[in-house]
């Protein structure tokens, strides 16, 4: 094409002369396309742009016209219009050496000849291979990250208005060869849901990425033209670009599909791994344009913390198609970070169920939620973030999400590397920078947890789990002044009801029950005025149970009860009920609860190895039957310092064994819980185990160690509530 415009340069080259010059008479192409994807691939291989050519010009429903200088090196006479360029690549022939002849050497003039031949050949060739070349490279390397913008409508069919975006990141977030910058960090950058392709840029440098990728929507004839680029985020100029047609409306998510694929070729993505990961897009999403759009809607509310008014649309989206899996998994996601666990549960379980309508990436995404929220199986959920991390070894979430599951699980030894790993993969990501500090905390890792929590980065960091995990490093480390300034940090938050149920149980563990009532209750407060009446329920419920366990039995009762009415649905706030009133001897109404949860979830690993095991040690316990509670809490054992217990399934068989007047194994439980005391620091159980270790070491005859014990407890409690119960009974063994 190049040598066809450079032999009347300054002239225009019309469609028709090109289609001649460029193609005999029996190729079958679709001419008006390649055409035009052969002008863009040579500005590409010449670094020209389009929008203000130096080279190639567009001329507008005519042809083309090279505007550059141009001077002639031979002078040659040009081919005939009517005659073809020399089809070089296709009838080139290389004869054997033994069959060429030996001549004489030529006279001057015939070895010009000669050579002028030779170039007319190797010219186009050369071009040709070059083309060749340059198609089978890729736009950039394996290592180089990429980010996924925005997918432009310029149809003037406003139904899709801002719907394609999303089907877009979907299909690229399907190959597992690209690393591409996360859709939360890069919204982030945005901080604009309409962002221009200059802004879009902007943000693409702040995210390191080396692409961005966008698209545009544009009407061609009675149909559309899907096309996607390829920009170098250092100087903005155009990579590469893929387009796609269809006569319809109804072809344009096939197109988007098919056009996303092509570029995912470009960018270096092999044949094989293309075809493994590629599910149509009609199937991995919907058909339905309104579905796409309150969908959409739904997505916006959800990245910006309104996970209530993000619910709205994701309903919508179900109605208006009820196989939506996507929206049923953001839903349930959505009442999961809302507080909300019974209704997410609903939720993941209809996501599980239309699964197979989704790609590989999103089936994985809704099977981990789906053991992790509605099943519980927490070891079936780790099998499923190792695959997808095997499977998409540049994929963030599974690495974050395995650091959760450890950390959950009360091992942050494994969580330390997994979020250290998904911090490395995305540095721009806040979320793991949470996870991390939890697992360095519960690690007891605190000089690497204050580097954390100092870190200029994070001064403004929106996520109360960091700055609840910080406050609790500096309640361990006592220093008062930093815990008031972590606490300020989340003042207006939506989820502010944690730190607050984190500053009540500071105050129940130093002994001032009071201040824990109305602390407890401006947190349980604060969470209904936010809409996570289940998360109330859960700070109703864990007061309960510190009641139970202080000698508060009444007012114990009364809450559990109270719990149960905010979250009837709920198997957490309801095992934690069943707990309360087991531990203060309402065995009926405990064993009710504990056998309705059991069959509503039989496979949850907390709730049957340990929640429900410490229901039946409470009810033994009540029973004077301490060997009965030692065997039903010993499947627990491995799941001592699991985070929703506190550190209680160990307080209670050191009950058990002290009931059972073994003294020796009694004082090896409630040691372990002071020895793992950074996996919940600011545990009232702690200081409950210290208390009975005393009292267990005056029964052996160790006098002078419980001693030392009950003096620790003197001045933790120094500023205690004189009628403390636990307080109470720590005069009492002094004065045994």
């Amino acid at each position: 094409m190049l040598l066809v415009l450079l032999e009347q340069p300054g002239q225009i080259v019309t469609r028709e002369e090109l289609r001649n010059r460029l193609w005999d008479e029996k190729t079958f192409v679709e001419f008006d396309n390649n055409l035009r994807v052969a002008a863009a691939k040579l500005r590409e291989a010449l670094r020209d742009d389009a929008a203000s050519p130096q080279f190639i010009e567009t001329i507008a429903r005519r042809g083309y016209r090279f505007i550059g200088d141009a001077s002639p090196i031979f002078d040659t006479p040009a081919l005939s219009p009517a005659e073809p360029l020399p089809p070089v690549a296709r009838n080139l022939q290389i004869v054997p050496s033994s069959q060429i002849a030996l001549e004489a050497t030529p006279p001057r003039r015939g070895r010009r000849r000669l050579l002028l031949a030779l170039c007319g050949v190797a010219l186009p060739l050369a071009t040709a291979l070059f083309y060749i070349w340059r198609q089978r490279q890729p736009l950039i390397h394996s290592h180089d990250s990429v980010a996924i913008g925005g997918f432009l409508n310029r149809s003037g069919n406003h139904n899709y208005d801002d719907v394609l975006s999303l089907p877009f990141r979907i299909k690229m977030e399907e190959s597992p060869y690209l690393r591409l910058v996360s859709r939360d960090s890069f919204a982030h950058l945005l901080k604009n849901a309409d962002a221009s392709l200059a802004e879009e840029m902007q943000a693409c440098r702040q995210s390191n990425a080396h692409a961005l990728l966008t698209g545009e929507l544009t009407s061609h004839g009675q149909g559309y033209e899907l096309e996607i680029d390829a920009w170098r985020c250092s100087n903005g100029r155009r990579l590469g670009t893929e387009s796609v047609k269809t006569d319809s409306q109804a072809g344009i998510l096939d197109a988007l599909g098919q056009a996303s694929e092509k570029m995912r070729l470009r960018l270096g993505e092999s044949e094989e791994s293309l075809q493994k990961f590629s599910v149509p897009l009609v199937q991995a999403t919907t058909s339905s344009v309104a579905a796409l759009n309150a969908f959409r809607l739904g997505e916006e509310k959800h990245a910006t913390g309104l996970y209530t008014e993000s619910q709205t649309f994701y309903k919508l989206a179900i109605d208006f198609d009820p196989q939506f899996a996507l929206a049923y998994l953001q839903l349930g996601r959505s009442y999961s970070n809302a507080g909300e666990s019974s209704l997410s549960r609903i939720y993941a379980q209809k996501a599980f169920d239309l699964r197979e309508r989704t790609t590989d990436r999103e089936k994985l995404y809704i099977s981990s939620a789906y053991y992790s929220f509605y099943t519980g199986e927490v070891h079936r959920a780790i099998e499923v973030y190792q695959l997808w991390m095997s499977l998409y070894p540049r994929d963030i979430v599974p690495v974050n999400n395995l650091a959760v599951e450890y950390n959950i699980l009360g091992q942050p030894q494994k969580a330390v590397p997994y979020a250290r790993k998904a911090i490395e993969l995305d540095p721009s990501i806040l979320l793991p920078y949470s996870v991390l500090a939890e697992a360095d905390l519960r690690s007891g890792n605190y000089t690497e947890l204050n580097r954390l929590c100092s870190d200029p980065a994070h001064a403004n960091d929106n996520a109360v789990a960091f700055h609840v995990v910080c406050y609790k490093s500096a309640f361990v480390q006592n220093n008062e002044a930093v815990m008031q300034h972590q606490a300020q940090f989340v003042q207006g938050a939506a989820q502010q009801s944690a730190m607050l149920n984190e500053i009540a149980a500071v105050s129940f563990y130093r002994g001032r029950q009071a201040e824990a009532d109305r602390g407890f209750n401006t947190a349980r407060q604060n969470a209904i005025a936010n809409n996570l009446p289940e998360f109330a329920a859960e700070i109703i419920v864990e007061q309960a149970g510190l009641d139970a366990d202080a000698g508060h039995p009444t007012q114990a009762a009364q809450l559990a009860e109270e719990a149960l009415h905010y979250a009837p649905h709920n198997i957490e706030v309801e095992a934690g009920a069943a707990l309360a009133l087991a531990r203060i001897g309402q065995i009926p109404r405990a064993e009710a609860i504990s056998r309705k949860v059991t069959a509503e979830s039989p496979l949850d690993t907390q709730l049957q190895f340990v929640e429900l095991p410490s229901v039946n040690a409470a009810i033994a316990m009540q029973h004077n039957q301490p060997d009965e509670a030692i065997k039903a809490l010993e499947p627990a054992r491995p799941y001592d310092q699991v985070v929703v217990m506190g550190l209680s399934p160990a307080y209670y068989r050191g009950l058990a064994y002290l009931q059972g007047r073994h003294w020796q194994q009694a004082s090896a439980e409630f040691r372990s819980v002071l020895d793992h005391r950074a996996a919940s620091p600011n545990s009232p159980y702690i200081l409950l185990s210290q208390l009975e270790l005393g009292h267990t070491l005056q029964l052996s005859g160790n006098s002078q160690e419980a001693a030392a014990q009950f003096q620790q407890l003197e001045e933790v409690w120094k500023n205690a509530d004189a009628d403390f119960p636990p307080m109470k009974l720590l005069h009492l063994y002094e004065h045994l």
